[in-house]
């Protein structure tokens, strides 16, 4: 049976995760792109300002995910109003690890996460551009 899903990623078929097809034959999370050719990737601590620089990745021409990434799961909220999702996002996390979800983040968009900066995750990483986000950690620790 023809399966339009590459062999690696028939995993997450069935799971409540939709994709788009792109022209280069890849999948992709928004069935948009922005101006720019490269993949992008917030990592970031909590509290650092992760949604203050995707505002900003926005205002420069690059096109959202709305997907938080993390090492073995991600959190879709690209179908969820910005309130319901702080008090829902345990209700939408699916069990699609990094090394499967970054391959639908395409040029001109990006994604963002607290991801650990290990062997693994760079690999999965390695062509897209990282804006790393820090925050002192009293402060951090303040405005939680």
């Amino acid at each position: 049976m023809f399966h339009p899903l590459p062999e690696e990623l028939r995993d997450i078929a069935g799971q409540p995760f939709p994709l788009y097809p792109c022209s280069n034959e890849s999948w992709s999370i928004k069935p948009t792109a922005g101006r720019s050719s490269s993949r992008v990737m917030i990592c970031s601590i909590p509290k650092a300002g992760t949604h203050l620089y995707a505002r900003l990745l926005g205002l420069l021409g690059l096109v959202q995910s709305d997907v938080f990434f993390n090492k073995d799961y991600l959190g879709d909220f690209r179908f969820v109003d910005v309130e319901r999702a702080r008090f829902t996002h345990s209700e939408n996390i699916l069990w699609i690890p990094i090394e499967i979800s970054s391959r639908f983040i395409q040029p001109g968009q990006f994604g963002y996460g607290h991801l650990p900066c290990d062997i693994g995750t760079r690999h999965c990483l390695a062509d897209f551009k990282i804006v790393f986000l820090s925050r002192e950690m009293r402060a951090a620790i303040v405005s939680q």
